[in-house]
């Protein structure tokens, strides 16, 4: 994958890139553009959603680590001291309770939404696995 990135900044043609994870259902195909935009096709949803996951693991990884550890009020881990008072706040206000909260009630009332996140995840698990 980080192939057809550096491909795309050279301005040569990008092509498809048949994957074949643990995980999906069929392989899929994930083609990017000249401005690298990813074009994913899959045979089910499921594997749709898996391929999303696994765009947003490989090439955004950091973010959603760092975006996590402010939603449960964890960055001093990582930043320092300087982040004990966002720290504070994002504990107080208890975004991490309130998702994990409205997962619960994904995986009772609304089966096919909490399957498309557990896709999702596994396609980001996944692209762990490949750095």
């Amino acid at each position: 994958m980080l192939g057809a990135l550096e491909r795309g900044r050279q301005g040569r043609p990008l092509g498809l890139h048949p994957l074949k994870l643990k995980g999906l259902g069929a392989p899929i195909t994930i083609a990017f553009d000249g401005f690298l935009v990813p074009y994913i096709f899959a045979s089910s949803e499921a594997d749709a959603f898996f391929a999303v996951g696994f765009l947003h693991g490989y090439y955004r990884l950091w973010q959603m680590d760092v975006q996590r550890r402010l939603a449960e009020g964890k960055l001093a881990e990582v930043l320092a001291r300087e982040a004990v008072p966002s720290d504070a706040y994002m504990r107080l206000i208890g975004l991490h309770r309130s998702a994990e909260a409205t997962t619960a009630r994904l995986r009772q009332n609304a089966p096919e939404a909490f399957q498309a996140l557990e896709s999702y995840a596994a396609g980001v698990n996944a692209a762990m696995g490949q750095l």
